[in-house]
């Protein structure tokens, strides 16, 4: 899929108040930000209106609700660049929108869960 500003826009405008009622927010970044569109993927961003009392199963699990599938965790796709030679550790995630892998985003969030705790 060709992610244009249009297509991102009207997926940010049906998400964010999801988010939103679950204590996070969501905002767009990368190609289609600053082209205005994205042949490979769509790059959001997704933080917590609190991080506190942030976690960010609460968020996968709506995007899994809404029929989204995880593709690749952040520790896998550290794995991957570390083995293209790369050692970037932010956190992103990989999604398919809809499952359809023709709609990938990219989703880059802040780690905000308790040292110790499992990676979600």
């Amino acid at each position: 899929m060709k992610w244009t500003r249009r297509k991102a826009f009207t997926l940010i405008q049906k998400l964010e108040p999801e988010l939103a009622r679950l204590g996070w927010h969501c905002g767009l970044t990368g190609g289609v930000l600053y082209n205005s569109k994205s042949n490979h993927d769509l790059d959001l961003v997704v933080y917590p209106h609190c991080s506190k009392t942030a976690d960010p199963r609460v968020w996968q699990a709506l995007l899994r609700r809404l029929g989204w599938y995880r593709v690749m965790t952040a520790p896998q796709l550290h794995r991957h660049w570390s083995n293209k030679g790369s050692y970037d550790q932010k956190h992103v995630e990989v999604w398919w929108v809809d499952g359809d892998e023709d709609k990938r985003v990219d989703i880059i969030y802040p780690v905000t869960y308790q040292e110790g705790s499992t990676y979600p």
